[in-house]
Protein backbone atom coordinates (compact mmCIF):
# COMPACT_ATOMS: atom_id res chain seq x y z
CA UNK A 1 0.00 0.00 0.00
CA UNK A 2 1.25 3.49 -0.82
CA UNK A 3 1.90 5.68 2.20
CA UNK A 4 -0.53 8.61 2.46
CA UNK A 5 0.63 12.18 1.93
CA UNK A 6 -0.38 14.81 4.49
CA UNK A 7 -0.81 18.45 3.55
CA UNK A 8 0.39 20.33 6.61
CA UNK A 9 -1.58 23.01 8.44
CA UNK A 10 1.11 25.51 7.40
CA UNK A 11 0.78 24.29 3.81
CA UNK A 12 -2.98 24.89 3.87
CA UNK A 13 -2.41 28.32 5.40
CA UNK A 14 0.06 29.17 2.62
CA UNK A 15 -2.73 28.61 0.08
CA UNK A 16 -4.99 31.27 1.60
CA UNK A 17 -4.56 34.67 -0.01
CA UNK A 18 -3.57 37.79 1.90
CA UNK A 19 -7.15 39.12 1.92
CA UNK A 20 -8.39 35.89 3.52
CA UNK A 21 -11.03 35.72 0.80
CA UNK A 22 -9.90 32.78 -1.26
CA UNK A 23 -6.90 30.84 -2.46
CA UNK A 24 -3.66 31.98 -3.98
CA UNK A 25 -1.03 29.76 -5.51
CA UNK A 26 1.92 28.24 -3.72
CA UNK A 27 5.17 27.45 -5.48
CA UNK A 28 6.78 24.14 -4.58
CA UNK A 29 10.51 24.84 -4.84
CA UNK A 30 12.25 21.87 -3.23
CA UNK A 31 11.90 18.42 -1.77
CA UNK A 32 13.70 17.25 1.34
CA UNK A 33 14.50 13.58 1.76
CA UNK A 34 14.74 11.98 5.18
CA UNK A 35 15.41 8.71 6.93
CA UNK A 36 12.86 8.66 9.78
CA UNK A 37 10.09 6.05 9.87
CA UNK A 38 6.78 7.41 11.24
CA UNK A 39 3.17 8.33 10.56
CA UNK A 40 3.16 12.01 9.46
CA UNK A 41 0.71 14.53 10.90
CA UNK A 42 -0.72 17.82 9.67
CA UNK A 43 1.16 19.63 12.46
CA UNK A 44 4.57 18.88 10.91
CA UNK A 45 6.86 21.85 10.21
CA UNK A 46 9.90 19.91 8.96
CA UNK A 47 11.00 16.34 8.39
CA UNK A 48 12.02 14.33 11.43
CA UNK A 49 15.43 13.28 10.05
CA UNK A 50 16.21 15.21 6.83
CA UNK A 51 19.49 14.42 5.08
CA UNK A 52 19.21 15.90 1.58
CA UNK A 53 17.45 18.81 -0.15
CA UNK A 54 16.64 18.45 -3.83
CA UNK A 55 15.93 21.62 -5.76
CA UNK A 56 15.63 19.90 -9.13
CA UNK A 57 11.89 19.51 -8.90
CA UNK A 58 9.13 19.95 -11.44
CA UNK A 59 5.44 19.26 -11.61
CA UNK A 60 2.14 19.80 -13.30
CA UNK A 61 -1.52 19.68 -12.36
CA UNK A 62 -3.01 16.56 -13.94
CA UNK A 63 -6.59 17.57 -13.12
CA UNK A 64 -8.41 19.65 -10.48
CA UNK A 65 -7.49 17.23 -7.68
CA UNK A 66 -4.10 15.80 -8.72
CA UNK A 67 -0.52 16.81 -9.36
CA UNK A 68 2.41 14.90 -10.78
CA UNK A 69 5.73 15.81 -9.12
CA UNK A 70 9.13 14.76 -10.47
CA UNK A 71 12.40 15.01 -8.56
CA UNK A 72 15.90 14.38 -9.88
CA UNK A 73 19.20 13.77 -8.06
CA UNK A 74 22.30 13.24 -10.21
CA UNK A 75 24.74 13.13 -7.29
CA UNK A 76 26.95 10.13 -6.52
CA UNK A 77 25.19 9.70 -3.16
CA UNK A 78 23.50 6.48 -2.17
CA UNK A 79 20.61 6.49 0.30
CA UNK A 80 17.33 5.06 1.52
CA UNK A 81 14.35 7.43 1.77
CA UNK A 82 11.59 6.92 4.34
CA UNK A 83 10.18 10.46 4.31
CA UNK A 84 9.77 13.18 1.68
CA UNK A 85 8.75 16.76 2.36
CA UNK A 86 7.67 19.27 -0.29
CA UNK A 87 8.64 22.86 0.56
CA UNK A 88 7.37 26.15 -0.84
CA UNK A 89 9.60 28.92 -2.16
CA UNK A 90 9.17 30.62 1.25
CA UNK A 91 10.44 27.55 3.14
CA UNK A 92 7.07 26.26 4.39
CA UNK A 93 6.59 22.49 4.57
CA UNK A 94 3.57 22.13 2.28
CA UNK A 95 3.16 18.36 2.43
CA UNK A 96 4.91 15.34 3.89
CA UNK A 97 5.00 11.69 2.91
CA UNK A 98 6.46 9.07 5.27
CA UNK A 99 6.38 5.33 5.66
CA UNK A 100 6.25 2.98 8.60
CA UNK A 101 7.71 -0.06 6.86
CA UNK A 102 9.51 -0.34 3.50
CA UNK A 103 11.48 2.63 2.13
CA UNK A 104 9.77 4.95 -0.33
CA UNK A 105 12.88 5.25 -2.53
CA UNK A 106 16.31 3.64 -2.77
CA UNK A 107 19.23 5.23 -4.60
CA UNK A 108 22.50 3.44 -5.17
CA UNK A 109 25.77 5.38 -5.15
CA UNK A 110 26.83 6.68 -8.57
CA UNK A 111 23.30 6.29 -9.95
CA UNK A 112 20.69 8.90 -10.77
CA UNK A 113 17.37 9.24 -9.03
CA UNK A 114 14.43 10.25 -11.17
CA UNK A 115 11.16 9.75 -9.34
CA UNK A 116 7.66 10.86 -10.22
CA UNK A 117 4.90 10.90 -7.62
CA UNK A 118 1.26 11.32 -8.57
CA UNK A 119 -0.59 12.93 -5.67
CA UNK A 120 -4.37 13.23 -5.37
CA UNK A 121 -5.86 15.73 -2.92
CA UNK A 122 -9.29 15.44 -1.36
CA UNK A 123 -9.89 19.11 -0.49
CA UNK A 124 -7.36 21.21 -2.42
CA UNK A 125 -7.66 22.59 -5.93
CA UNK A 126 -4.46 21.35 -7.62
CA UNK A 127 -4.42 24.34 -9.99
CA UNK A 128 -3.22 26.47 -7.05
CA UNK A 129 -0.06 24.37 -6.65
CA UNK A 130 2.70 25.64 -8.91
CA UNK A 131 6.31 24.68 -9.46
CA UNK A 132 9.49 26.63 -10.14
CA UNK A 133 11.12 26.95 -13.51
CA UNK A 134 12.59 23.45 -13.79
CA UNK A 135 12.05 22.20 -17.33
CA UNK A 136 11.09 18.57 -16.87
CA UNK A 137 7.95 16.77 -15.78
CA UNK A 138 7.01 13.14 -16.28
CA UNK A 139 3.30 12.73 -15.56
CA UNK A 140 1.77 9.42 -16.47
CA UNK A 141 0.17 9.24 -19.89
CA UNK A 142 -3.55 9.55 -20.36
CA UNK A 143 -5.58 8.08 -23.19
CA UNK A 144 -5.56 11.44 -24.97
CA UNK A 145 -1.74 11.57 -24.85
CA UNK A 146 -1.04 8.07 -26.18
CA UNK A 147 -1.28 7.40 -29.91
CA UNK A 148 -3.55 4.48 -30.72
CA UNK A 149 -1.78 1.43 -32.10
CA UNK A 150 1.69 2.32 -30.77
CA UNK A 151 3.33 -0.34 -28.64
CA UNK A 152 4.89 0.44 -25.28
CA UNK A 153 8.35 -0.47 -26.64
CA UNK A 154 7.91 2.03 -29.49
CA UNK A 155 6.96 4.78 -27.00
CA UNK A 156 9.80 3.96 -24.62
CA UNK A 157 12.37 3.17 -27.31
CA UNK A 158 15.12 0.57 -27.41
CA UNK A 159 17.68 2.95 -25.86
CA UNK A 160 15.61 3.28 -22.70
CA UNK A 161 17.02 2.60 -19.31
CA UNK A 162 16.23 -0.83 -17.93
CA UNK A 163 15.12 -0.93 -14.33
CA UNK A 164 16.32 -3.64 -11.99
CA UNK A 165 13.94 -3.39 -9.08
CA UNK A 166 12.77 -6.08 -6.70
CA UNK A 167 9.11 -6.94 -7.19
CA UNK A 168 8.07 -5.74 -3.71
CA UNK A 169 9.62 -2.30 -4.33
CA UNK A 170 7.47 -1.78 -7.43
CA UNK A 171 4.23 -1.12 -5.56
CA UNK A 172 4.92 2.63 -5.30
CA UNK A 173 6.09 3.27 -8.86
CA UNK A 174 4.75 1.51 -11.91
CA UNK A 175 7.92 0.41 -13.62
CA UNK A 176 6.27 -2.33 -15.67
CA UNK A 177 6.42 -0.22 -18.86
CA UNK A 178 9.24 -2.23 -20.39
CA UNK A 179 7.31 -5.47 -19.97
CA UNK A 180 4.30 -4.07 -21.78
CA UNK A 181 2.11 -4.38 -18.67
Amino acid sequence: MNPPIKVTNLGKQALINAQNSGLSGVIIASAKLGSAVYDPTEDATDLVAPFKTIETISGVAIDDESISVSIKDTSDDGYEVNEIGFFTDTGVLFAVLATQNEPILLKQAKSWLLATLDIKFSSIDASHILFGDASFAYPKATESQVKKGVSVMEMVGPESMYFLVKRQKMNFFNLNLLRGA
